[in-house]
């Protein structure tokens, strides 16, 4: 048992199935009319901006960057047409004109966040979670040369399917844990539940939106990253990004960081946990009138 009250893989416990294997837990008509919120407030900036005479795109791509629905909506809308080649909405954009870009957008029957957890589900806390994790991923990514864009989709989608996972615990019972969804090692919980995580549902989801392998496989493989035997150094990132944004919400931050702090993970890129700590994430809303964007 750990520091956040989650048990420890161990052999004893089930093994988990692969992120494919969610797709045939989960049917595939569940996940295809999954509706994820968007945050109004981004929808009504976007819109306004795509109806100006000349819209500046670096504009519209900052702030699909902070929604991680309606970046999913608009690689969606991308790959749709040629599966597998874009992996970020800075090379969407320049496939789509305006009026696509506005009725792609338009197109969605999802619903606004609201302030009031969704059974139990706190929506903008995940909007937020997602994309801090998807800063530090690139400001990770960044330093070792990494694709960056490749690398802050994966962190912004990295949690589509945290809300499917939820409602999945609620069906099973076991929404009502011990831990936290956003906390460090929460996909033990799942695993032991359900045999799946909620990153097998987001991988399975970002297939059937036909978005590029390396983004599939890097979100599959994020929590476990040597499972499979194979060392995809993006995966790798998003694991350390994904870890210190969750232990730093935690009220024993220091105590839990000591415990569970992923040094294989972290030797096997050449950082320590300095370097993995004090990358400083961009905020690149920042630079959205000089043409900045996070993807």
């Amino acid at each position: 048992m750990n520091e956040t009250g989650i048990p420890s893989a161990s052999a004893g416990q089930p093994a988990s199935t692969s992120w494919s294997d969610a797709g045939m837990v989960v049917s595939n008509a569940a996940l295809q009319v999954l509706q994820l919120p968007f945050l109004a407030r981004l929808m009504g900036l976007l819109l306004q901006e795509l109806a100006q005479p000349e819209p500046r795109l670096g504009v519209v791509n900052a702030l699909l960057g902070h929604d991680p629905a309606l970046t999913a909506l608009i690689l969606q809308r991308v790959n749709a047409d040629h599966p597998g080649e874009t992996s970020c909405t800075a090379m969407a954009l320049g496939q789509l004109s305006c009026a696509e870009i506005v009725q792609t957008l338009r197109s969605t029957t999802a619903f606004p966040y609201t302030r009031k957890p969704e059974q139990g589900f706190d929506l903008m806390g995940w909007c937020q979670y997602s994309v801090q994790v998807a800063r530090i991923t690139r400001s990770l990514a960044g330093g070792l040369h990494l694709d960056a864009r490749s690398a802050y989709t994966a962190g912004l989608l990295h949690a589509v399917g945290m809300l499917p996972m939820h409602r999945q615990l609620i069906v099973a019972g076991q929404a009502k844990t011990s831990s936290p969804v956003l906390d460090w090692g929460h996909w033990l919980v799942e695993k032991k539940v359900l045999g799946y995580s909620a990153a097998a549902l987001s991988a399975h989801m970002a297939r059937q939106w036909q978005l590029p392998a390396l983004l599939v496989q890097c979100i599959a493989d994020h929590e476990e990253p040597f499972v499979q035997g194979n060392f995809e150094p993006l995966s790798s990132v998003l694991h350390l990004a994904v870890w210190r944004v969750r232990t730093e919400q935690s009220r024993r931050r220091d105590a839990l960081r000591a415990s569970t702090y992923p040094a294989e993970v972290a030797l096997a890129l050449g950082l320590d946990m300095d370097m993995v700590l004090q990358r400083d994430p961009f905020d690149w809303m920042q630079q959205a009138g000089e043409g900045g964007a996070p993807g």
